[in-house]
């Protein structure tokens, strides 16, 4: 987060494509999750995603909204994390501007079209 503040605004490079993320999945039954809160994004793995949300919702005072997921493991998760660093906010939270939430939303669909 600081990195963009001083250094002018963040870019994004290339995300993994969906078929490298679910390659790092190996042979894992998790799920890279994204969840929306605010102009944050947090991209973590679970096996339950609607009991990892729950979870999550617990601990905070806004709503969360559980953008969708993508078949992969922790792998994939911190590829994901490594393309996106410059817009670190904190942990596995992301700031999310339009461009962030476009790339993200592209992958889901991708992952939900292959699944179809």
């Amino acid at each position: 987060a600081i990195g963009h503040l001083v250094g002018g605004p963040a870019r994004l490079g290339p995300l993994p494509s969906r078929e490298q993320l679910e390659a790092m999945a190996g042979g894992s039954h998790q799920l890279v999750y994204f969840v929306e809160c605010h102009d944050l994004i947090k991209i973590g793995t679970a096996l339950d995603v609607p009991g990892r949300l729950s979870a999550l919702q617990v601990g905070c005072p806004y709503e969360l909204k559980l953008l969708g997921t993508i078949r992969g493991g922790p792998r994939a998760e911190a590829a994901l994390h490594v393309a996106l660093a410059e817009f670190r906010f904190r942990g596995e939270w992301f700031s999310a501007p339009r461009e962030v939430r476009q790339a993200v939303r592209r992958l889901i669909r991708q992952a939900s079209e292959v699944a179809a």
